[in-house]
């Protein structure tokens, strides 16, 4: 390397599983933030930071420092991954770089290879930061759980009784807030058991609602569970309606008594 940071020669760095490469090209400028030469480039796994909405790492991420280090020409980064370690509803697989913004950025123009059941991502340039893997999975939310039991009366024209949730049918709304098309399966619980499942394939900001008719419910209390969502319904073998009960009684009551004292008065009167 020149005094001015200018390297002399090919300089390459591997992993000593010879998964990952980084490569910078002679006569490439390497300065840090100061803008003194760098002599030392230093390569490390890290656990941190969080990874974007909807992204899976695969295999690791690598903080290369010092932070600000920057170079005149792009430089090459060769990551590898096992296709094994892709999660199964993987959409794609990209390599992102942790800016100063604080957000992840993805590196276009990446070059992929796949060789067997090992893939690669090459991608370009100009500066140090933290580097990563990422597959794309689906990004579903499930929202607005709606229980809505049955409800069956006996004798409809006074509802002495009602008969709830001997049916009951539960809904959601399911929306695509991913990128790319893909499908989701939408499950629901009920009591801790799996009752049904619903796929749906929905393009990019879609959405559908999915429901469940449940039907010949046990008597009691039963707990719905949607995704994250939780909601509840009851049957109820017979709900009595006992304030009318006891008015028709009360009534009938009066109309006893009063056509009792009616007839003693009618009689009276007869005699005299």
């Amino acid at each position: 390397m020149t005094t001015d940071g200018v390297l002399c020669g090919n300089c390459y760095s591997a992993s000593p599983d010879g998964m990952h490469l980084f490569e910078i090209d002679r006569s490439t400028k390497v300065l840090d933030s100061n803008g003194d030469p760098v002599n030392l480039i230093d390569i490390t796994e890290v656990h941190s930071p969080a990874l974007p909405l909807y992204t899976v790492l695969v295999g690791n991420m690598y903080e290369f420092a010092p932070s600000g280090v920057t170079f005149d020409k792009q430089v090459r980064l060769t990551l590898g991954y096992n296709v094994d370690q892709l999660p199964a509803d993987a959409l794609r697989v990209l390599m992102a770089y942790y800016g100063s913004e604080a957000v992840w950025t993805e590196i276009e123009d990446v070059e992929t290879t796949q060789v067997a059941d090992i893939g690669t991502l090459t991608g370009f340039f100009n500066h140090l930061t933290i580097f990563a893997t990422l597959a794309e999975v689906p990004g579903f939310e499930v929202s607005n759980l709606s229980v809505a039991p049955s409800r069956r009366e006996i004798w409809p024209f006074l509802t002495f009784a009602v008969v709830t949730g001997e049916e009951a049918v539960v809904s959601v709304d399911v929306a695509n807030v991913g990128n790319h098309e893909a499908s989701h399966t939408v499950s629901l619980e009920v009591n801790g058991e799996t009752k049904a499942n619903r796929e749906v394939n929905l393009t990019p900001w879609q959405s559908s609602e999915v429901a469940f008719a449940l039907s010949d419910n046990e008597p009691g209390r039963h707990v719905v569970v949607v995704e994250d969502l939780t909601g509840e319904f009851t049957h109820s073998l017979l709900w009595v309606n006992w304030a009318l009960i006891i008015g028709l009684g009360a009534a009938l009551l009066i109309i006893i008594v009063l056509a009792f004292f009616g007839v003693r008065w009618y009689l009276r009167r007869a005699v005299a």
